[in-house]
């Protein structure tokens, strides 16, 4: 029995041996001479000379060659953007960048057009020109070489990110060559495989300094050699500034190509130092490690931080939040210095391949256990007591459940990063697991224990590769489950399916079913909480095939049944994982606006009870205050499509029902001896039923790039329920915004309303004036209050100043915007006419009718300012001040509103 253990135990060492051999053997081998003019960096174009030395020691020929060459994906803007995420890569539009060729030839070889010698691929839908094939004349023999010269211009795109210029800042975080694609054990060119380490040699011409892998340069012509180096990453400014920090021997270098905010640089060295104390405490896992390592500061606004060969970089956000914040972003910049100080045991152990998720996976323990030294309180933001608290919030809630701010996943101790963007050279041709991903599921199927004792065996004492040591201590065959874990993730989701139970001999038996909804063949284990009175626990489904039953007894009944507790797991589902499931309570609007004029306060508070995550089914409570109404409303409202938490990207149907308290209301009018007080309107009790259809396609609630939203509503007032008048109103209403340019937008709103033509309280007529309506007018006017209202809006928005950062402790000033604004509208049958026709019953009252007349329409315009926010440095939001004034009703004057959201 042992004997036959032991031989199943070397079969599969040998074939962990022999996968290392097959990937990390390379029949080519690349020297790059780079000739680099960067004489005018503001024009992002750089002219560079190329000549790659291609040696051949495989055992087959090589008729093609085949080419990456990485600028050509900015042709065209990177995938999934939108309004969330588009300006933290393009924050003035779009901007191209590419290489173009001028000149390719073979030493010895005819030389060819480009068109002939140089075909572009197909790949990954990105745009064409990102890989090439270049035939050869003469085929490329084992053991011989080629050399490959090439003549173009790279032309760098202005945009934020690890990759681009902006703002005299240029940034190359690899790529910005074009370079031979790797081999895969069949000797077959893999395009979506990372580039071979290879040696170069670099002469460079700058107008500006520059900085290389943990070295300044100043301007001028330097000769730069690096061996062993899969590819080059380079930042250039007009200045650089930098300060080290070192200790026990080792030292980090922070290059800032901007002015050093001294705030921001004492909270690093404050970190860098708790770094190397902790590193020199660990000194026997580090002995080989480099002495050197450096931080370069760049316009990042999706990654906090990214690793480049062998160095990093950090956005310059980076510490820009309230000070409890802070220490998550110690998180990724932890991460990537851990990364430089494996980077070259594991880049000489394993193959391309591997070495990326080897280094990740390493680091992210690291990080883990730097975090359990210093003690760190959270690891999770919504694990801090006082966001749960505050959770009621919107601002909050968002926070937790629906984050739409850069950099949201430092927050959360997230096994599967979020990076919809791709926007980082490493990662740009494939979609290979991250570190932290792959750790986290390896201690799923080996457990917690064997992971640890295998990163540290091979931290301090290991020459063996990561798979090759991990399945020396596994009895189990892990390959398919490291080709699974490697691979793309698919969408998976795991919903509770069946509950049964029965009572025999006092005790309880239970059935439960859990539906995989995804790939059969992808297996992860799924863990499901038990909870009952006084005790509370773990079931595991290993994850084979589509369903699975649970089968198991308790003393009492369940209180709970709950999957992935530990929010392991990354479904497209969330609101099928409990029962019975979660709910919270949220403030879905909170709204204040105050008419300065007026002097009259707008007040909209609103909630909405539902389940954590999703939910179709919402319960809601509103509270209103105006100047003569005041109560309070009850709906339900049913959702089809998505049921995302604070996106408009559902449908849905609504009913509810409101009991307001109105005052008297007067209208002062002129009836030809002078201004009198009529009553129009007697206090008492309004309740009323409403149903409504409602739809929406924005995602963003701030700054939505485009699409729109609209309703329509039928109000029945009742005396049946209490209230002291029948009457009803249709109202309608809808908003759309056109983007003309990313950074400027045309948004457009029509509104209409009709009430019956008796018993209609005039406190809950259509009012024509007021910052949800037309801003010109004031809220509380009976010449523009009325049963029946027409109004279209145009706003012309458009940003002033972008990506800024200034400090107002409780928030961050990231943005201006502008809106240059007009409406036009007409209310009839107004409250003025009313009090006129009570005192003179041949005076005439407009009618539905009378809205059409182009004639009778008010005009305004006006123009308002949005700032946008972020609170406490995170959570997206909005200040907004509007003047505007009739030009019309001259006698108006003008109107100031001060707000916290988008007018529509």
């Amino acid at each position: 029995m042992m004997c036959s253990v032991l031989i199943r135990k070397i079969v599969l060492v040998l074939g962990c041996v022999l996968q290392s051999f097959w990937a990390q053997a390379s029949s080519l081998s690349v020297h790059y001479d780079l000739k680099v003019q960067m004489l005018d960096p503001k024009s992002r174009t750089l002219e560079i000379e190329q000549i790659s030395t291609i040696e051949n020691h495989g055992n087959k020929e090589h008729s093609q060659l085949t080419w990456l060459v990485y600028p050509n994906r900015f042709q065209k803007p990177l995938p999934h953007l939108g309004d969330l995420n588009y300006h933290r890569i393009y924050p003035h539009g779009f901007s191209k960048g590419e290489i173009v060729f001028s000149h390719i030839s073979v030493p010895g070889q005819k030389s060819a057009d480009l068109k002939d010698s140089f075909s572009t691929i197909s790949f990954l839908n990105m745009p064409k020109g990102i890989a090439y094939t270049q035939r050869l004349d003469k085929t490329l023999k084992p053991q011989e070489s080629i050399t490959v010269k090439m003549n173009y211009k790279l032309i760098i795109p202005n945009k934020l990110g690890s990759f681009g210029f902006y703002r005299d800042i240029l940034t190359l975080s690899g790529g910005w060559t074009p370079y031979l694609a790797s081999l895969n054990q069949n000797e077959e060119f893999d395009l979506r495989a990372p580039p071979e380490k290879s040696s170069w040699n670099i002469n460079i011409d700058s107008a500006w300094p520059f900085v290389i892998k943990h070295k300044y340069y100043p301007k001028g012509q330097h000769h730069i050699e690096m061996k062993e180096v899969s590819q080059v990453n380079m930042q250039s400014s007009p200045r650089f500034f930098s300060y080290q920090t070192t200790h026990a021997g080792r030292t980090v270098e922070v290059f800032y190509p901007k002015k050093k905010n001294r705030k921001i640089q004492k909270n690093m060295e404050i970190f860098l130092l708790e770094f190397l104390r902790y590193v020199e405490k660990n000194s026997q896992l580090f002995a080989q490690s480099p002495h050197r390592l450096s931080l370069s500061q760049a316009p990042l606004r999706e990654m906090l931080a990214v690793q480049t060969s062998g160095s990093s970089y950090f956005s310059d956000r980076t510490f820009k939040t309230v000070e409890f914040l802070r220490s998550f972003h110690t998180f990724p910049l932890l991460q990537t210095l851990f990364g430089q100080l494996v980077y070259d045991k594991t880049h000489r152990l394993e193959s391309n391949l591997d070495a990326l998720w080897v280094t990740e996976l390493l680091a992210q323990k690291l990080t883990q256990e730097f975090i359990a030294y210093q003690k760190y309180q959270h690891t999770d933001a919504r694990d801090i007591q006082a966001i749960k608290t505050l959770s009621i919030f919107p601002i909050v809630d968002q926070v937790i459940h629906s984050p739409q701010f850069a950099f949201f996943d430092v927050f959360y101790d997230f096994a599967y990063p979020y990076d919809p963007v791709r926007d980082d050279f490493l990662r740009f041709n494939h979609r290979r697991a991250y570190g932290r991903s792959m750790m986290s599921n390896m201690e799923d199927v080996v457990g917690e224990e064997l992971v640890e004792k295998t990163i540290y065996q091979y931290l301090v004492s290991s020459e063996k590769n990561f798979m090759r040591l991990l399945q020396e201590h596994e009895d189990d065959d892990l390959g398919k489950s490291f080709s699974q874990w490697i691979a793309p993730r698919p969408p998976i989701n795991y919903k509770l399916s069946f509950r049964n139970t029965e009572k025999k001999d006092g005790q309880l038996f239970h059935q439960v079913s859990l539906i995989k909804e995804g790939p059969k063949d992808f297996v992860e284990p799924v863990e499901l909480r038990v909870k009952t009175k006084g005790k509370d626990q773990l079931l595991i489904w290993d994850g084979e095939g589509s369903t699975h039953e649970f089968e198991f007894q308790s003393t009492y009944p369940i209180k709970l049944l709950e999957i992935d507790p530990r929010r392991r797991l990354l479904e497209t589902d969330l609101s099928d994982n409990r029962k019975p499931a979660k709910r919270k309570f949220v403030l879905t609007e909170s709204y204040f606006n105050y008419d300065v004029v007026a002097e009259q306060p707008q007040i909209f508070i609103a909630g909405q009870l539902r389940k954590t995550h999703g939910g179709a089914n919402r319960f809601n409570v509103r509270a209103t205050y105006l100047k003569d109404i005041y109560g309070v409303n009850f709906s339900y409202l049913r959702l089809f499509g998505s049921s995302l938490d604070h996106i408009r990207l559902s449908h849905g149907i609504s009913a509810g029902i409101s009991i307001n308290r109105i005052a008297d209301d007067f209208a002062l009018v002129d009836a030809g001896s002078g201004p009198t007080a009529v009553q129009i309107g007697q206090e008492g009790w309004i309740t009323s039923v409403t149903s409504s259809y409602l739809y929406g396609n924005q995602v963003s609630f701030t700054n939505p790039l485009e699409g729109g939203y609209g309703s329509v509503s039928l109000n029945l007032g009742t005396t049946i329920l209490g209230g002291d008048s029948n009457y009803y109103r249709i109202s309608t209403h809808h908003a759309w915004i056109l983007p003309l340019h990313p950074n400027h937008f045309l948004a457009f709103r029509g509104q209409f309303g009709t009430s019956g033509q008796s018993g209609v309280p005039s406190q809950v007529q259509f009012r024509l004036g007021g910052i949800d309506a037309m801003r010109g007018l004031p809220l509380d006017d009976n010449r523009f209050t009325g049963r029946h209202l027409l109004l279209l809006t145009g706003e012309y928005r458009h940003f002033l100043y972008q990506d800024f950062d200034v400090n107002f402790w409780l928030f961050r000033v990231r943005s201006i915007q502008g809106a240059l604004f007009s409406n036009a509208g007409r209310v009839t049958h107004t409250t003025e006419e009313k009090a006129l026709h009570l005192i003179d019953s041949t005076s005439s009252v407009s009618g539905l009718a009378d809205l059409f007349r182009p004639d009778q329409m008010l005009v305004d315009v006006g123009y308002g300012l949005r700032f946008h926010i972020e609170y406490f440095g995170v959570s997206p939001s909005l200040l907004t001040f509007d003047i505007a004034r009739s030009i019309s009703d001259l006698g108006t004057g003008l109107q100031f509103y001060l707000g916290v959201t988008q007018t529509f």
